[in-house]
């Protein structure tokens, strides 16, 4: 699947990892494209550390995952994603958790303690 699974985020929980929320009003994003920008912090089971804003830089496709492959980002969570830009980021070394909700700082506080549970990607729109 697209979506790094629940067992493997809980096997991986020691290691420190930077993590992108694509945020839209301190909440998850639904759209990865349109989202207003992406939320930055390194996650591990001690903790979420150095959590940090940038807006969305807008573009073409590839212009996001360069973006966040730019930032050593290795996992995307966001509401509803196309498979183009899965693709994308997966190509750039970015797994993604789809179907991510609520705040940011919740989804954040669930990735640390290995309960985040992310679904389906996809966000039902044909152009991706």
């Amino acid at each position: 699947m697209a979506f790094v699974r629940t067992a493997e985020r809980k096997r991986n929980r020691r290691t420190k990892m930077k993590v992108a929320v694509a945020t839209f009003d301190g909440q998850v994003s639904e759209h990865f494209g349109k989202c207003q920008g992406f939320t930055f912090a390194k996650v591990d089971g001690d903790g979420v550390k150095d959590v940090e804003y940038a807006e969305n830089p807008g573009g073409h496709c590839a212009v996001l995952p360069d973006f966040l492959a730019s930032k050593d980002v290795k996992i995307m969570l966001v509401g509803g994603i196309g498979g183009g830009a899965i693709q994308n980021l997966q190509s750039r070394g970015i797994d993604v958790i789809g179907s991510v909700s609520g705040s940011v700082e919740a989804a954040l506080e669930e990735m640390k303690n290995g309960t985040l549970s992310g679904g389906a990607v996809g966000c039902g729109h044909n152009h991706h």
